[in-house]
C-alpha cells in the first residue's frame, strides 16, 4: 500500500475530530494499511501503479458486493430446498 520505491520528503498535516480519527483508523486497519497515513495517501493520491484509490476500492467492493449477493442467493436457495425436503419428509412424501 506505500510508494516505498518514491522517496518521501514531503509532510502534510491536517487536523481531525475524534470522531474522524476513530473513523480513519477502523477502516485504515479494516483495508489491512500499515498506518492511517497509508490509508489516507492511497485514498487521496491512488496506488504506486498510478490509479486512484477510491475509484479502484469502490469498484473492488462493488464486484464483492455483486458476488456476495450471488452467494446469499445461493444458499437461499439450498436451504429452501432442504426445507422443501424436510416438510416433504415430514408429511410421509420422500
Amino acid at each position: 500500500m506505500t510508494h516505498s520505491r518514491k522517496r518521501m520528503n514531503r509532510m502534510i498535516s491536517f487536523r481531525v475530530s475524534d470522531g474522524e480519527f476513530e473513523q480513519l483508523r477502523a477502516t485504515a486497519e479494516a483495508r489491512g494499511a500499515r498506518s492511517i497515513s497509508d490509508y489516507v495517501r492511497l485514498a487521496v493520491c491512488g496506488s504506486p501503479n498510478g490509479t486512484e484509490g477510491t475509484g479502484q476500492t469502490f469498484e473492488q467492493l462493488s464486484g464483492d458486493v455483486t458476488q456476495l449477493r450471488r452467494d446469499i442467493q445461493m444458499l437461499k436457495d439450498i436451504l429452501e430446498i432442504r426445507n422443501g425436503v424436510s416438510a416433504a419428509s415430514g408429511n410421509g412424501r420422500a
